[in-house]
C-alpha cells in the first residue's frame, strides 16, 4: 500500500504532493532538512494506486506548479481548490482505475461468434451522452492547445526557446517503414515475422451515433 501526500509549507497556500511507501512522518521528517518553512501534512491517500494517483494530481494541477528552491512537486493553490483536486484524486483511483481494469480484462477476451448487440440499459444511455460531451470539450481544447502552443513556437522562431516557458529543439529519429517492407518485400517481410512477430487479439472499441 504506497500513500499519496500532500504537506503545506509554513503558513502559505504552496504545497509538496508526492508519494511514498514508508511512513509518512520519516518523509516529513526528511523533507524538513533544510527547508526554512516548517512542513506540515495537510491530507493524504492510502492507495495501491500511488503512481497513477499522484500523476493524477501533478496533472489536475499543472498550472498551478511553482519551482521552490530545488523541488519541483510543489503547487501553489488555495485549500478549497486543493480540496477538489484531492477529492476528484480519490474518485480517479476508486472508480476511474478500478473500471479501466476491468475494462482491458474484457478487451483480451475473444468474442463469441454467436454473440449479437445488446439493448443498452437507460444508464448505459447516460454514459453514452456523458461520452460524447466529453469527446467534443476534448475535441475543442485540442484545437486551443495547439492554438496556444503554435503562438509560443512563434515567439521562439529559430531560438532555443523562452525562458522559463518552454524549449523548441529538434533532434533526428529513426522510423521503420514496416508496410513499406510488406508491399516492397513480402517474402523477406515474412521470414521476419516469423522469426520476430506476435499475433495478438484485442477488441476495438468504437463509437457509433446513437438512434
Amino acid at each position: 500500500m504506497g500513500c499519496v501526500y500532500v504537506l503545506r509549507n509554513g503558513n502559505e497556500d504552496v504545497f509538496k504532493i508526492g508519494r511514498t511507501k514508508i511512513p509518512l512522518e520519516r518523509v516529513v521528517k526528511s523533507l524538513s532538512r533544510g527547508n526554512p518553512y516548517r512542513l506540515t501534512k495537510f491530507a493524504r491517500i492510502d492507495t495501491e494506486d500511488d503512481v497513477a494517483c499522484e500523476a493524477f494530481l501533478h496533472q489536475r494541477l499543472r498550472s498551478k506548479r511553482i519551482v521552490l528552491g530545488d523541488g519541483t512537486e510543489f503547487f501553489q493553490v488555495t485549500p478549497s481548490e486543493l480540496a477538489q483536486a484531492l477529492h476528484d484524486a480519490e474518485e480517479f483511483a476508486n472508480e476511474f482505475l478500478s473500471a479501466k481494469r476491468q475494462a482491458e480484462e474484457l478487451s483480451n477476451i475473444e468474442e463469441d461468434s454467436n454473440a449479437g448487440l445488446i439493448a443498452p440499459s437507460e444508464c448505459d444511455v447516460e454514459v453514452y451522452s456523458r461520452l460524447l460531451q466529453v469527446r467534443e470539450a476534448q475535441d475543442r481544447l485540442k484545437v486551443q492547445r495547439q492554438f496556444f502552443e503554435s503562438k509560443l513556437k512563434i515567439s521562439i522562431g529559430t531560438s532555443t526557446g523562452l525562458e522559463g516557458l518552454a524549449t523548441w529543439k529538434g533532434k533526428w529519429g529513426q522510423h521503420f517503414d514496416l508496410p513499406g517492407l510488406r508491399k516492397a518485400e513480402p517474402d523477406i517481410y515474412a521470414r521476419l515475422f516469423e522469426r520476430f512477430g506476435d499475433e495478438t487479439y484485442r477488441r476495438t472499441f468504437r463509437i457509433q451515433r446513437f438512434t
